[in-house]
């Protein structure tokens, strides 16, 4: 497990990546690492998420979060609301 790895975000309006880590001594390690973040709102989405082909090669990581705030597509389950009342 690596710890004390800094991370900054990106630059404004760089296409591709969000944030850049790179090891705090620079001797072990020279290469930064790109990482980029995705997210969904929605609880019934369907976990699909939109990746530009240009920018597909500008990150080493990407990290998705699915944050399941609501339903916006369609009504919520019967049985759940049943069973949170």
């Amino acid at each position: 497990m690596r710890r004390n790895i800094l991370a900054y975000k990106a630059p404004p309006n760089t296409e591709g990546y969000d944030l850049v880590c790179i090891h705090p001594d620079p001797r072990k390690r020279l290469k930064p690492i790109y990482i980029q973040v995705n997210s969904r709102y929605q609880t019934d989405c369907d976990r699909a998420f939109p990746v530009k082909e240009k920018t597909f090669t500008a990150f080493d990581y990407l990290i998705i979060v699915f944050l399941n705030i609501g339903y916006f597509y369609r009504r919520r389950p019967i049985l759940e609301w049943i069973l949170r009342c």
